[in-house]
């Protein structure tokens, strides 16, 4: 009897064993903000912020307002414009363990400028991330989250820095 209790322990610690894992927890994107600037200024602005952050741009299109990076790949200490990467994004865990820890995450963001008026224009700013954890049994990509913190600090930045200049 003490046999199959003691057999039944193992084949479930086992089968449970790297199971444990939560997903990242979803946070609503901040909402497109309408700033009090020109489309142009709100662009170099931008362009401005991303270089002070180290961040490359791999695609811009200025007629529809798009400002794109590469994806950049990112270690638990990484840094982008002040923020620590695990102050970013949320890539889940795995027994208490944030992926962020253990794995590589690839990070990159989108900034949307479309003009309201001449003197109005809507930011939009998104995060897109995902984390690859070799320590992750099974699959070790996992879906990454924004926790919103990158999107709210470049709107900042970015309406601090023309208001400055106006």
């Amino acid at each position: 009897m003490r046999f199959r209790v003691l057999m039944a322990t193992v084949v479930a610690s086992i089968v449970t064993s790297g199971c444990y894992s939560t997903a990242p927890i979803p946070v609503a994107a901040p909402e497109p903000v309408n700033l009090q600037a020109s489309a142009d200024a709100l662009w170099n602005a931008t362009l401005v912020i991303f270089a002070h952050a180290n961040i490359p741009i791999e695609n811009m299109e200025k007629g529809s307002g798009f400002i794109g990076s590469g994806e950049m790949t990112a270690t638990k200490e990484t840094v982008v414009g002040g923020l620590p990467i695990a102050d970013i994004v949320d890539c889940g865990e795995e027994w208490g363990v944030p992926h962020i820890a253990t794995g590589t995450t690839f990070i990159a963001f989108t900034v949307l400028l479309q003009p309201v008026s001449d003197s109005v224009t809507t930011i939009r700013v998104r995060t897109a991330a995902r984390n690859y954890d070799t320590t992750h049994p099974g699959n070790p990509n996992s879906r990454c989250e924004s926790k919103g913190t990158f999107e709210t600090m470049m709107i900042e930045r970015i309406e601090r820095s023309v208001s400055s200049t106006q």
